[in-house]
């Protein structure tokens, strides 16, 4: 875009460890389970001066399939001095 502004794009593998609980009429059940996934996003920063800049971006996280899974969608905001 600019010398002052980058725009990136971010993905990776993810894994969550979970442990379930499920209690019905015949009582409570326990589960412990490693969950597989991945990570996409993008975002944009700025440089506010020299060694201050900040940026926003979306990341969407989609973990684990069938019974056990899970989505995620953030939208963070941040400011960095750079040393």
């Amino acid at each position: 875009m600019t010398d002052n502004t980058l725009l990136y794009v971010r993905g990776g593998y993810e894994n969550m460890r979970a442990t379930f609980r499920i209690t019905d009429a015949t009582g409570s059940r326990y589960s412990k389970e490693s969950l597989d996934g991945f990570s996409i996003g993008g975002g944009v920063e700025r440089a506010i001066s020299q060694r201050i800049s900040a940026r926003i971006e979306y990341r969407y996280s989609d973990i684990g399939g069938g019974d056990a899974k899970f989505e995620r969608h953030q939208a963070p905001l941040g400011v960095a001095y750079h040393f």
